[in-house]
């Protein structure tokens, strides 16, 4: 099982040393936190059994199903029956994402940090948030494949 509570603490000392060198606003201070804990755990989303892939699967189950509810144009009866499948087969398939924890297949890499940057540093700037937040995602990443690194040795 992955050790999240590891990463999470990691990620929250991080922070505290990035609070005392650099100031920002209370707003992107949240947002910063919140990106930096999610990329802090999102190299583990490649085991089964992570806690941010449970997570992650939940919310994209939840989101999805209810676009898909909104969107339906039928009655109530067969939006809420068609979400409530949709829900379990996006969750499912979610649980089921063919990846392995380690290895040619894993998100355990440290090229993927860089790629995960560039694209959300993209999406952020085309979306009006701070490019600057692209930064924590990095630096999460990173800092989850480095304690790795360092617990399992190699």
């Amino acid at each position: 099982m992955p050790d999240w509570k590891i990463h999470t603490i990691s990620v929250l000392l991080v922070f505290a040393l990035i609070l005392c060198l650099f100031s920002f606003s209370l707003e992107f201070g949240i947002m910063a936190l919140l990106v930096l804990l999610f990329s802090g755990l999102l190299p583990d989303l490649d085991h089964p059994r992570s806690l941010i892939r449970q997570v992650l699967g939940l919310f994209c189950s939840l989101f999805i199903s209810l676009l898909f509810f909104i969107s339906m144009e039928a009655g109530l009866e067969m939006r809420l029956a068609s979400s409530i499948i949709m829900f379990f087969l996006i969750f499912l398939l979610f649980r089921k994402i063919p990846l392995r924890h380690r290895g040619r297949r894993s998100l355990h890499k440290w090229r993927l940090g860089i790629i995960l940057f560039l694209a959300c540093a993209g999406l952020f700037l085309l979306v009006g948030l701070s490019v600057y937040l692209s930064l924590f995602i990095l630096t999460g990443y990173w800092l989850h494949l480095g304690l790795d690194k360092v617990k399992y040795k190699g």
